[in-house]
């Protein structure tokens, strides 16, 4: 996990030099409009929209595995309850014995 976190922020550092090193001033058109804005601002904007685009699309896959991993824990925890009865019934018949 911390990989990521060392990934990420040397991604941040890339992106932040790379848009300060270009900000000019360049027009943005709008589906309504278009206005002046600094390109830096733009590619910070890009960057931050891709990164959470991303992390919705990684959301899905955490809710699928979190089921599967909920959905394990249960068959375990039920086995575990055979093996106990099981083991209780055995212990039972062996004192009989």
């Amino acid at each position: 996990m911390q990989w990521r976190l060392v990934v990420t922020l040397i991604v941040l550092v890339v992106v932040v030099l790379f848009s300060l090193s270009n900000a000019a001033a360049v027009r943005f058109n709008f589906i309504i409009g278009s206005t002046e804005i600094s390109l830096a601002l733009v590619i910070i904007l890009s960057a931050l929209l891709g990164a959470i685009l991303s992390a919705f699309a990684g959301l899905g896959r955490q809710v699928k595995l979190r089921r599967l991993i909920n959905e394990k824990e249960r068959n375990i925890r039920e086995l575990e309850n055979r093996l106990e009865e099981s083991d209780k019934k055995i212990s039972g018949d062996q004192i009989d014995s």
